[in-house]
């Protein structure tokens, strides 16, 4: 169902319309797609045909990278994406719609100019933008001046280990966290980095997880007990 040659893809981060979707832009068609998956235990995806799409001929003719603007980023009051635009040498900025594809009626150029506009990328620490060219020119682009975007936190030791049991679980995961009386506060991260539970308790030595009714996939369980957090990835199956 998506028009060939596929020109880039990119997954809708937390906090935007559509967050969780995949967008996929076809570069010889210029348009792009929101495409349905499933994931399994075992991490595989599997596609479905589009369900939604937005023409980008004339806005963003040749799409080759899509990137996220990290939400609070300067000048960018609402959520919005941002499309290498190989047809038209330059790079653009729409408003991020339903499903998380663009709003071709926000459209204005971010870098002009630079021919082969291929790659979209953020650096996930420093929120720099970074845009590869091809032909010509085969430079990379740095942009620098955004937000850090969103992710699931480093993992920092605590004074006790993190240990979860079964792993793989078809729904309720049994912790082994801090010392009994400790404040812990527990985040539960889906595969795309949004949050999907959040809680505060006092350990007894052990916490049970109940994910029953989530999606199969790969999950990120942080908790964080005297200033320390403990990230550990658990598979729902």
């Amino acid at each position: 169902g998506v028009s060939p040659s596929i020109g880039s893809h990119a997954f809708v981060p937390s906090g935007y319309p559509g967050a969780g979707n995949l967008i996929v832009a076809s570069y010889n068609a210029s348009i792009a797609y929101r495409i349905p998956f499933t994931v399994d235990g075992t991490g595989l995806h599997t596609f479905s045909a589009p369900t939604n799409s937005v023409n980008v001929l004339g806005t963003a003719t040749g799409p080759e990278g899509i990137a996220y603007v990290p939400l609070g980023s300067a000048g960018f009051p609402v959520p919005s994406m941002v499309v290498s635009a190989y047809g038209m040498n330059k790079v653009v900025v729409f408003d991020v719609g339903a499903d998380g594809l663009p709003i071709t009626t926000t459209v204005r150029d971010m870098v002009i100019d630079l021919v082969g506009a291929e790659g979209a990328w953020i650096d996930p620490l420093t929120g720099d933008f970074l845009f590869s060219t091809f032909g010509g020119s085969n430079r990379v682009i740095r942009v620098s001046g955004f937000e850090v975007p969103n992710a699931v936190p480093s993992s920092v030791p605590m004074d006790r280990g993190l240990d979860v049991f079964p792993n793989p679980s078809t729904g309720v995961f049994q912790f082994a966290v801090g010392a009994p009386g400790s404040r812990m506060h527990l985040e539960v991260f889906d595969p795309i980095g949004a949050v999907v539970s959040s809680r505060e308790f006092i350990s007894n030595g052990s916490y049970t997880l109940d994910l029953t009714g989530q999606a199969p996939g790969i999950y990120a369980v942080q908790i964080r007990c005297n200033g320390n957090d403990r990230t550990q990835r658990i598979v729902l199956e």
